[in-house]
């Protein structure tokens, strides 16, 4: 039924696409632990929903959907859309809870009004709308937007209410943008069958360095415990 051609490159693209997904849904979840100053034991309720979602979400994609190179997980619209909001009423004094609840809703209504879209056969209709100067613009700033939110966790800055006794985590910084140097001398520099796995190299030398420059003895630990709104139910 299904025609998967094994190859050494294909494996290791296939390893890159995984550790690009994985990265991508595991800086979500400690992103809002900050923003909606939850509590550690949150952290593990919300890293388990995100990967159990995304592990869903890719199988439905490798045999039943598209079967092409897109992304599955958290999606960046709405990581920024969470964080820009929440920063927002946060600094004109609304009540985390409120701001989790109104989100939560929020979500759920777009999941409902997305699905009345797609069964009605309007798709078509408002993709006239997005013409190709709307999307340019929309991917600036939404590129301009999580660029914000990366440097911002590369600097060790607060997401939610600043603490005026917080600290710009200079080492950290340094090797992030020397990390990242790294992959972009890859992409650019070397010949595209070395290039293609520059993410990869990123990530691996990445972890390997911060685990041997920046070790850490607190280990976060808890009872999960399973529940349908952990950002805010009332």
């Amino acid at each position: 039924m299904f025609n998967f051609a094994v190859s050494r490159e294909s494996l290791l693209s296939g390893f890159q696409w995984f550790f690009f997904i994985f990265c991508n849904t595991v800086v979500v979840p400690p992103t809002l632990l900050s923003a909606f100053q939850l509590p550690q034991s949150s952290l593990l309720t919300l890293t388990q929903y995100a990967f159990l979602a995304t592990a869903l979400a890719c199988f439905a994609q490798a045999f039943c959907g598209h079967r092409r190179a897109i992304m599955e997980g958290p999606g960046g619209l709405w990581w920024g859309t969470i964080l820009t909001i929440t920063l927002g009423e946060a600094s004109r004094g609304t009540p985390i809870n409120d701001i989790a609840t109104s989100l939560a809703v929020g979500i759920a209504l777009s999941g409902v009004l997305t699905m009345l879209i797609g069964f009605s056969g309007l798709g078509h209709r408002l993709a006239r709308l997005f013409t190709p100067s709307v999307m340019v613009l929309f991917m600036l700033m939404l590129g301009a937007q999580l660029t914000t939110i990366f440097f911002k966790g590369m600097l060790g800055l607060p997401f939610g209410i600043a603490d005026p006794n917080f600290k710009i985590q200079l080492p950290p910084f340094a090797l992030s943008v020397a990390v990242m140097c790294l992959v972009l001398g890859m992409i650019i520099f070397l010949p595209q069958r070395f290039a293609r796995y520059g993410l990869l190299v990123g990530t691996i030398t990445g972890w390997l360095l911060w685990y041997f420059c920046f070790p850490s003895s607190h280990s976060l630990s808890g009872e999960l415990h399973w529940q349908w709104f952990p950002l805010g139910s009332g």
